[in-house]
């Protein structure tokens, strides 16, 4: 077994234009039957300090909830973090709800932020069988 293929990728933010002063819409990650997350918070050029980065978790992909430690209150991504990757690693084993999200907001800068946002589930109760299975449009083995 290649462990590699025992994990799902999931994209919460594709690459997109550039955003300036707003929270960045992200896709929630469903992480049922998995036991570890990762996200990666992939920045390009920032021209000035973000106002936030944070998880928040849902039961029912409505109601959200901040998650306690998930928060980059002193580390947050500044005009300096160019090309930086902000990431989290979150246990889901330990009462954590069905959805995860981040929080992005972007500061109010000359031209903004270009970021995106991607995940790694891993630990399923199932192994993900096929490219779709893992979060892939296609695979190749070499």
């Amino acid at each position: 077994m290649i462990n590699s293929l025992a994990q799902k990728f999931v994209v919460l933010k594709s690459p997109a234009a550039i955003a300036d002063n707003t929270t960045i819409v992200t896709t929630p990650v469903d992480a049922s039957g998995f036991d570890y997350l990762d996200i990666q918070v992939v920045l390009g050029a920032l021209d000035i300090d973000s106002v936030t980065l944070k998880l928040r978790e849902s039961d029912d992909n409505a109601t959200w909830n901040d998650i306690d430690n998930a928060n980059f209150l002193t580390a947050k991504p500044t005009a300096t973090s160019d090309n930086g990757v902000f990431a989290f690693h979150v246990n889901l084993v330990n009462g954590r709800k069905k959805f995860i999200d981040v929080v992005f907001t972007v500061g109010d800068g000359a031209t903004g932020t270009y970021v995106t946002i991607v995940g790694q589930l891993s630990r399923g109760k199932i192994n993900p069988s096929d490219a779709n299975g893992r979060g892939y449009a296609a695979e190749l083995f070499v």
